[in-house]
């Protein structure tokens, strides 16, 4: 028998050791409690939700735990057991978050209120007034925003009394078809006039010409950001250049395709027959690419020619000795509407009359356009190459600087490139926006005409 005692001897040993493995070690226990908030401070009447996270000993987070919340000040802020907190009355208190006995904290600062400010205005966007859902919101200091939505005929209109300057208008469209616009302005002048702001669309279907039904990715930033960093370089510019800070300048297609004369009078040398037909073989090839005519020729005895080779309404082109054979130097002028108006295109020698990549490149600048090195384009030269001619990115960007330009004459609405630029480097990218003094941003302010040029390629 002793055969039976041992195998239940083997079965007892066996399930004490499976009831041994069986038993639960129970849940972890809390070790401590982050608590975040969305606001750095508050406004008196201002709530806003903090959060309350329960971590193990390796910071895993624990869920379903029970969190008690409480204020050290309830006369500065109230919390509720929700973690709603209150501003009550301008200072700094401290709520706390406990669960099982471990606490975590956030200190919150209460403002008391400034003297309000308002913005107000109207939205348009490329298919005309801009209506829901998009929200208008101002943005001062660390305090919470004040946010509206845009009514059904475009206009808006808030008020926040947040301390803090300088004042951000910021406009979204939730949709996302169209890039967040920010208008940053001190906030002695947010108010002063109505905000007439041109919504810029993320993507642009190209119209036409040898892109035709193309998409691009539009970014502003991207085309406003420079292929260069020295300051003192007025050539050192975006396809974009930063003197759009108050509207894009643009001829008015109205006017399109504008007149082309060679300065003959003025010609450092001899422009012949042959280099102008080299010459408008690259023109016709431009207009193809962009699809739609750009330029027509004029005789130069035809127009009206001021005593420095300008002529209202006409590209001037000429031989400049003073400038390195082979590369060209465009200036061009613009109006207080931001209509360009005049240009003259100058070339070291008569070579590069014949150069598709140099004639694209001066005549984008005769347009309103600068550099890039933002994507592969004609327009490079400055720490990359340039492309041999207009590029997709190239004439979608054009094509819709264009459209917008007729819109933001048409309404009013200089407000949209430069500023969906802005709106892209901080609510997009989560960047700093652009700081412009006056001398960087020629021709900012509204004067008779501003003028725009192009360094030698």
């Amino acid at each position: 028998m002793w055969w039976r005692h041992r195998g239940r001897r083997a079965v007892l040993l066996l399930l004490l050791g499976a009831c041994g493995g069986d038993s639960p070690a129970g849940p972890d226990p809390v070790s401590s409690v982050q608590v975040t908030a969305p606001y750095e401070a508050l406004v008196i009447g201002d709530t806003e939700q903090l959060v309350a996270t329960a971590l193990d000993a390796h910071g895993a987070t624990l869920s379903g735990r029970v969190i008690d919340w409480s204020s050290r000040d309830p006369a500065v802020a109230t919390v509720t057991q929700s973690g709603v907190v209150t501003a009550v009355s301008s200072g700094t208190t401290t709520i706390e978050a406990t669960s099982e006995g471990k606490r975590g904290e956030r200190a919150v600062t209460v403002l008391a209120p400034a003297s309000p400010v308002s913005a107000s205005g109207q939205l348009f966007t490329i298919e005309g007034i801009a209506s829901g859902p998009v929200t208008a919101t101002l943005r001062i200091g660390v305090s919470p925003p004040r946010s509206v939505s845009v009514s059904a005929d475009g206009r808006f209109s808030l008020t926040s009394a947040a301390p803090g300057d300088p004042v951000d208008l910021v406009i979204s469209a939730s949709s996302g078809s169209y890039l967040p616009t920010l208008v940053r302005l001190p906030r002695s002048t947010i108010a002063a006039s109505e905000h007439r702001i041109l919504l810029t669309p993320r993507r642009w279907t190209i119209v036409g010409g040898t892109y035709a039904s193309s998409t691009v990715d539009i970014s502003p930033n991207q085309a406003f950001t420079p292929p260069c960093t020295s300051a003192s370089d007025i050539n050192c510019d975006g396809f974009y250049p930063k003197s759009w800070a108050t509207g894009i300048k643009l001829w008015d297609t109205a006017t399109l395709p504008a007149r082309v004369a060679f300065d003959h009078s003025r010609t450092a040398a001899p422009i012949s027959a042959t280099d102008s037909v080299a010459f408008w073989s690259i023109v016709r090839q431009m207009e193809a690419d962009i699809g739609r005519p750009l330029f027509r020729p004029a005789m130069a005895s035809e127009l009206t020619v001021d005593a420095d080779g300008w002529s209202a309404g006409a590209v001037m082109v000429r031989i400049d000795a003073s400038l390195t054979p082979g590369r060209g130097y465009t200036n061009w002028r613009w109006d207080n509407r931001g209509v360009v108006f005049s240009a003259v295109a100058r070339f070291g020698s008569a070579a590069p009359l014949g150069s598709i990549s140099v004639v694209t490149h001066e005549l984008l600048h005769a347009l309103g356009f600068k550099h890039s090195c933002a994507w592969s384009t004609v327009m490079g030269g400055y720490g990359c190459s340039s492309a041999p001619g207009l590029t997709r990115q190239d004439v979608g960007y054009a094509q819709l600087a264009f459209q917008l330009a007729g819109i933001q004459r048409a309404a009013n609405a200089y407000r949209n490139l430069y500023d969906a630029m802005q709106g892209e480097r901080v609510v997009v990218l989560g960047l700093e926006p652009v700081s412009l003094t006056f001398t960087q941003a020629l021709g900012l302010a509204p004067t008779p005409w501003g003028g725009g040029q192009d360094g030698a390629r």
